[in-house]
């Protein structure tokens, strides 16, 4: 890891340095094993290092970038104003907030609930479940031309490989010849409906390509979804949405992406032609 960050940076960061940086982004020592396992393989840095050295070179506007993003809105919005005035008088709320599994108005539902007791030395049992609530995928595709520059579709479940082959059929006129459309490793774009949407591309000269292992640096449509996360926090910060505000909301967010956020997304991953 330390070699490659430094043919790719310049410069060469210490060992701790590494470590505390990937223990900020939440990776434990057994994940960490993984993926160095597979993203630092000498095959995985050889194709890494030739995919720097041709793909990131392409002009930007040849290239277009695909991948998936999940949000779920809270249950707790079932609830009334005067039965949540009861609770905060009963100052039961904290206990009604782990029991959905709900931090800080967040957007996102933990599925889990954070802590439990039980008798010391036995496993605390969890006293009841409770729904998750319901969940909205988004599947997107960015690129540099003012006129395609982000197209997506919302899917009320995890999408598959026949939606990806959909979504690629339903937007193939905003592909060139010569265009390369870059996506990661997920079986949705290796599985059969991606083959499938290779195949068809490539009848229009149109090319897909898989980013190496465990790479996501390498996507710029990762930072469009933060953007969207980011403004949906923000539009949800006052209170807990239903699946049907949500939907708005997201739509209403991923709308507000502009040219300039692609390109910008773009040039920041390195692709600069």
């Amino acid at each position: 890891m330390q070699s490659l960050i430094t043919v790719l940076r310049g410069d060469t960061p210490c060992l701790k340095t590494i470590s505390a940086a990937l223990r900020h982004m939440g990776l434990s020592k057994k994940q960490l094993q993984t993926v160095a396992r597979e993203k630092f393989a000498a095959e995985n840095v050889r194709f890494y290092l030739q995919y720097v050295d041709v793909v990131m070179h392409f002009e930007p506007s040849r290239l277009f970038f695909a991948d998936e993003a999940r949000s779920t809105y809270s249950t707790l919005h079932a609830l009334t104003d005067c039965f949540l005035d009861e609770y905060i008088r009963s100052n039961q709320f904290l206990h009604l907030l782990g029991y959905f599994g709900c931090r800080g108005g967040s957007w996102l539902t933990t599925g889990a609930r954070l802590t439990g007791w039980s008798a010391k030395g036995e496993p605390a049992q969890q006293a009841g479940s409770y729904n998750r609530g319901g969940k909205l995928a988004i599947m997107g595709m960015i690129n540099a031309r003012p006129t395609s520059h982000f197209v997506y579709s919302v899917f009320a479940e995890a999408p598959k490989g026949p939606d990806f082959l959909s979504f690629v059929l339903r937007h193939l006129e905003v592909f060139h010849p010569g265009d390369i459309l870059v996506v990661d490793n997920g079986a949705i774009h290796t599985g059969e409906g991606g083959l499938l949407a290779r195949q068809v591309l490539r009848m229009g000269g149109v090319f897909l390509m898989c980013l190496p292992t465990y790479s996501p640096e390498l996507n710029p449509i990762e930072l469009i979804w933060g953007i969207v996360k980011r403004r949906l926090r923000q539009e949800c910060a006052s209170g807990f949405l239903a699946v049907e505000e949500l939907h708005a909301a997201l739509e209403q967010a991923l709308a507000s992406i502009e040219p300039h956020c692609v390109c910008d997304s773009i040039s920041h991953c390195g692709y600069r032609g």
